[in-house]
């Protein structure tokens, strides 16, 4: 049997995208857009257990009351990040290892003294060999209809998502006239001390929608199913006229499509 996975990188974590099955696909498992394969880095070699299939969503609800900052690193805007919060930087497999232990087994066992319901903390609950899995997480196109949504609900406020960097001052700050796409900046690997891409736009928009959650009720997802799952991305509105965003260009000649 055969197995091929397409994966997608976080410092310390690989998700489960689009997997195609084996010879065999009747006997594959369908797994949601939540879950999480947490495996070595490949450079690291083979590892002695299966990897873990770590479920986000469940993690997230039973943890709301306390927040993304149960595992992951808070910066000093008080925004959650990608990284876990490893108590230091992990090296060999070893160290990705015990890193991994002290962040889940460590808040299982915790629990468990407070009587809260909580996870397993015996190897074999979380290693477990499971048949070959199609993952069916989808990535989600930031087009012109839900960009203009976020334009809307902020009022035109560009400088809510976009932002220059200023060598001068060592800092993010908004530059009118020079609002691009996050890709432009961004790219998909770390590069330096650069965000990579898919850090930064989870970074930007799940903490955003979890801030004006609690501010004004409405919001956008922060689930991974919000985003990432076909259900969910088919319920998004689509907007049939969206109007030319004003920001100084040329007009075109008459005739031609705006």
């Amino acid at each position: 049997m055969r197995v091929s996975f397409g994966i997608l990188f976080f410092p310390g974590l690989l998700l489960l995208s689009g997997c195609h099955g084996s010879t065999h696909e009747e006997s594959a498992r369908t797994v949601g857009p939540a879950i999480i394969r947490l495996a070595l880095p490949g450079e690291l070699g083979k590892p002695e257990r299966p990897a873990v299939e770590f479920d986000h969503q469940k993690h997230t609800e039973a943890l709301e009351d306390d927040g993304c900052g149960a595992c992951h690193r808070v910066d000093a805007d008080k925004r959650s990040l990608p990284r876990l919060r490893f108590k230091e930087e992990p090296t060999g497999s070893t160290g990705w290892m015990q890193a991994h232990h002290q962040v889940c087994i460590d808040c299982h066992d915790r629990r468990l003294v407070k009587k809260q319901p909580s996870g397993p903390n015996d190897c074999g609950e979380c290693h477990r060999r499971r048949p070959p899995s199609i993952g069916t997480r989808k990535t989600l196109r930031f087009d012109y209809s839900l960009h203009h949504r976020h334009v809307l609900a902020y009022g035109e406020e560009c400088s809510a998502c976009h932002h220059v960097y200023a060598n001068d001052q060592q800092k993010l700050e908004y530059k009118s006239g020079t609002e691009d796409a996050c890709s432009a900046c961004h790219l998909p690997q770390k590069v330096d001390q650069q965000t990579p891409l898919r850090d930064a736009v989870h970074i930007a928009c799940i903490n955003c929608h979890i801030e004006r959650k609690g501010r004004v009720g409405r919001t956008g997802p922060w689930l991974c199913a919000g985003c990432h799952g076909a259900e969910e991305q088919a319920k998004i509105k689509k907007l049939k006229d969206v109007p030319r965003l004003e920001r100084g260009q040329s007009r075109r000649p008459s005739g031609l499509r705006k």
